[in-house]
């Protein structure tokens, strides 16, 4: 698995079987799509914390732009909520649309997080 190339992102055996992994990586891996569509100089990769913990980071050259965790939405089962956080300012957004939520990735002017 490549982690800057979401088409080859799956769920590692070590994941916690209790988490959602595979629906999480399943909706970053599609978020990630609608980022790289929009611009080649943007770079996606795919960050795996804990074993219960996934999200992707966004970059621009060497600037991280920010970094995006999904969730279920609440009476939703199988819809994504998304939650961005970007920008110097860090920033934070909540929302169900990939295109939003790129939109507000692709805006930011860095990111400090961490």
């Amino acid at each position: 698995m490549e982690l800057s190339k979401p088409e080859s992102w799956r769920c590692p055996d070590y994941f916690c079987p209790e988490s959602d992994g595979v629906w999480e990586i399943s909706e970053l891996k599609a978020l990630a799509k609608e980022v790289l569509k929009r611009s080649l100089g943007f770079c996606v990769v795919l960050d795996i914390g804990e074993q219960t913990c996934v999200f992707v980071s966004v970059f621009k050259g060497n600037i991280k732009l920010g970094e995006v965790y999904v969730n279920r939405k609440d009476n939703h089962f199988n819809e994504p909520i998304f939650s961005v956080f970007y920008g110097k300012e860090e920033n934070e957004f909540h929302s169900s649309s990939y295109p939003l939520c790129a939109k507000k990735l692709l805006s930011s002017d860095g990111f400090v997080g961490e």
